[in-house]
């Protein structure tokens, strides 16, 4: 094809709002479970050498560079969509408000992937 640049383009992308693959996200929590097992997780998140070891060990596995801000904001996100959704599990209309005709806003995204983790 005439006139077409075949030269590869890298982007390091290291924007706080870069996306997460859902194997990363699996192997972050899975980290975050062995420090809670071994008792790494004062009363509301991990102690400096546990988000040291969380953070090299993903990085390693992900063969991807993540940031200290975006590991805690991840751990806020999965935190906060844990609790939304421990919230949903308590009601019996999964959100919706038979009185307003209301959908819980934090119900929208579970409606049809649910919760995976």
């Amino acid at each position: 094809m005439a006139g077409v640049d075949n030269e590869v383009l890298i982007i390091e992308n290291n924007d706080e709002a870069s996306v997460w693959t859902q194997k990363h996200e699996e192997i972050f929590i899975e980290l975050m479970e062995e420090e809670v097992l071994k008792g790494n997780k004062n009363t509301t998140t991990f102690t400096k050498q546990s988000w040291k070891y969380i953070k090299e060990e993903l990085c390693g596995r992900a063969k991807r560079n993540y940031s200290d801000m975006q590991l805690r904001n991840k751990y806020n996100q999965l935190k906060q969509k844990h609790k939304d959704f421990k919230s949903l599990l308590k009601e019996t209309s999964m959100g919706y408000n038979a009185v307003t005709g209301e959908v819980n806003k934090s119900a929208k995204r579970f409606r049809k992937k649910g919760c995976k983790f």
